[in-house]
């Protein structure tokens, strides 16, 4: 048998066919890993956005809520008699061996029954940072 009469591929071009093909199924491999990368850094960060979203619209409506008085209209009437407790009562305060305004403090009348309760229903409220990573809420001064 003759080259000239042979048919099919020779030994050479079939180890140049698979090394081609080994190549690029690596590269499709790696192209593969890299975004399964891409996609796991995306999700943590979007993950990271809506929790520092949530942090801060709990907040912010807790601040907001800061010097509420169920009596306020007995403000607005009488205002010379009538004093509300929840008056001044967003502040920054400190934590024992923490920097100076370590943390905010606020009150505000949850049962709208137009006094400080400090007793049960505790109606005093804080936030500090723990570390640089946690934020901490509180239901008492006493507990900050």
């Amino acid at each position: 048998m003759t080259l000239k009469n042979a048919k099919g591929s020779s030994l050479i071009e079939l180890m140049i066919a698979m090394s081609l093909g080994v190549s690029a199924l690596s590269a499709f491999t790696a192209f593969i890993g890299f975004g399964v990368g891409v996609n796991a850094s995306l999700l943590s960060s979007s993950r990271l956005n809506e929790e520092f979203t949530l942090v801060s619209q709990l907040l912010a409506r807790d601040i907001a809520r800061a010097g509420f008085d169920g009596n306020a209209s007995l403000q607005v009437t009488d205002p010379q008699n009538t004093m509300s407790p929840f008056g001044r009562s967003l502040r920054l305060g400190q934590f024992p061996n923490e920097t100076l305004n370590s943390c905010i403090l606020f009150a505000y009348d949850r049962n709208a029954n137009g006094m400080l309760d400090n007793q049960n229903g505790n109606e005093n409220y804080g936030y500090r940072p723990v570390s640089y990573t946690h934020l901490r809420a509180h239901e008492t001064e006493a507990d900050l």
